[in-house]
């Protein structure tokens, strides 16, 4: 709990830091097809959004950071651990488009949104 409050205590800070430059992230988690949540964060570019939960009988914590937007297009870097298993991955992801991002047997859907 008490990193779930210091994420969210860097992000409000973040988002008025610097509202220009912020990002809503959309994503849907899945396993073997099944959905085991759809978090969303807020995270200004070059620094992580966080979200962490139990959800059933799976326990994650996500991290998502928006690096380099050019031409609407931005660099994503994702780093999830699921039920103790560590995934990560950089993707390039249009701005307001969904993308399918592969992570071994899971599957993030993402959608990067400009945040003001």
């Amino acid at each position: 709990m008490k990193k779930i409050l210091t994420a969210l205590t860097a992000l409000s800070l973040g988002t008025v830091l610097f509202a220009s430059d912020t990002y809503m992230i959309e994503t849907v988690i899945t396993k073997n097809n099944k959905v085991i949540d759809s978090p969303s964060m807020i995270a200004p570019i070059k620094q992580a959004g966080a979200v962490e939960a139990q959800k059933a009988n799976n326990k994650y914590e996500l991290l998502m950071e928006v690096d380099d937007e050019k031409d609407g297009v931005v660099t994503l870097y994702t780093n999830l651990t699921l039920n103790g298993k560590f995934h990560k991955q950089k993707a390039i992801v249009p701005i307001k488009e969904k993308v399918a991002i592969n992570l071994d047997d899971i599957r993030l859907h993402v959608r990067v949104i400009p945040y003001n």
